[in-house]
């Protein structure tokens, strides 16, 4: 039987409460053994690289003890650009 699961979390939220000592208990549940070494690890790294620890980590851990096989991936969030003008205005005022 083929079974498959696919499952997300939110970075932003996991990434404040590993640091958070009033969330030790859930990410203990979520990253297991490993929980103390990232606490450790995330604690001297920042943005991107933080993220990629993280997420590794998760993906340890699921692949240990939930599934075999584990695939990462990430939904990037597209942001138009927005384009700003600097241009001031040089217009002399003309006496009436």
């Amino acid at each position: 039987m083929l079974r498959k699961l696919v499952a997300g979390f939110g970075n932003r939220r996991i990434n404040a409460a590993v640091s958070n000592d009033l969330f030790e208990q859930p990410m203990d549940e979520l990253f297991g053994s490993r929980s103390e070494s990232l606490r450790a690890e995330v604690a001297k790294l920042h943005g991107h690289e933080r993220e990629l620890a993280i997420v590794k980590a998760a993906g340890e851990e699921l692949s240990e003890n939930v599934g075999h096989f584990v695939q990462r991936f990430r939904f990037v969030m597209w942001r138009p650009r927005t384009t700003y003008s600097s241009s001031a205005s040089t217009k002399k005022a003309t006496p009436s």
